[in-house]
Parts: structure tokens; sequence; C-alpha cells
């Protein structure tokens, strides 16, 4: 945060920081190329953000709905099982926010992470846009994923949660 800045002070408001990326040059193509997911695969793709002990309720279900028919989002699968997940977020004058990454931890540092970004990338780049993102500050093993790829820190970007815990 910027010395000058002074958040308003509200119960349960959080701050978290976020570098800005945007991608210089791709310097890796995907290995395997994900499927595309709409909005009947919401409940798999919470399972690769929550542990099995905690139960989805339906209001987290709908969002997930919300967000896979509002966002195009692709997706790889292992034996039926989504297991990794990304989306191109967002598309304005020349760019195209990328983000919602994830994949299962028992399939980190396998590639998919690497292959699902490099391809929605690409797919951003046929379209004549220049992919961006936001990561978490403290988030280093992301970061170095997505500057392998090819994307520079070109800024930070403060953001602040309210009540509604959405907190990456």
């Amino acid at each position: 945060c910027g010395n000058n800045f002074k958040p308003p002070k509200y119960e349960n408001l959080r701050l978290y920081e976020e570098d800005l990326m945007i991608l210089k040059e791709l310097n890796i193509s995907p290995k395997r190329n994900p499927l595309k997911l709409d909005e009947r695969y919401a409940l798999d793709s919470l399972t690769l953000s929550t542990d099995n002990k905690k139960e989805i309720d339906q209001s987290e279900l709908e969002r997930e709905r919300n967000f896979l028919k509002e966002r195009e989002t692709y997706g790889f699968f292992m034996g039926g099982k989504l297991i990794s997940r990304g989306s191109i977020m967002s598309n304005a004058s020349g760019y195209s926010g990328i983000g919602g990454f994830i994949t299962h931890p028992d399939f980190r540092n396998k590639g998919y992470g690497t292959d699902l970004v490099s391809y929605i990338s690409s797919i951003v780049i046929k379209r004549k846009n220049i992919p961006f993102l936001t990561v978490r500050s403290d988030n280093k093993i992301a970061i170095s994923l997505y500057s392998k790829i090819g994307f520079v820190k070109i800024g930070n970007v403060i953001f602040m949660d309210y009540k509604t815990g959405s907190i990456p």
C-alpha cells in the first residue's frame, strides 16, 4: 500500500495487494489443449479450491454458475474429473484480462497451469488483444509461473473486500 493511503474504518474491511502483469512475449506454447467449460461444471470448479471438509452452499454454487456463464472458461480433466481451470475475464480496447486460474493440489507442478495460462493467452493474442492479469503480490509461485510464460509486472493494484469473503 502507498504511504499516503488510509483505508476507511469499516468492520470486516480487508485490503490486499496484487501485482498487475501484462504479457510481453509468449515464451511457452501449450503442450495440451483444454476443453471449454460452461455452467454445468460449477460444482466441479468449486471443488478445485475447497477441501472436502467444507460444504458448498447454494449461493456459492450459483455464483460459480454465473461466473462460468459470463466468462470464456477452459479446463483440463483427468478421469472425467475437472483438475484445472482458467478464464478470459474481460475484453476492452486491445487488452483482455485473464484469470481465475486454479489447479487441484494433487495435479500441481505437472504443467497444467502453464498449459492453461499459455493456451488462454494464445487465444487472446489470436484475437489481436494483449493478455493481462493480476496476482496476489505474496503468491510467489504464481508470479514465477506467469513470468516464465512471458508476463512482466507493470504495477500494483489495491483491492478492498468488505464482508464478501471473496479474497483470493
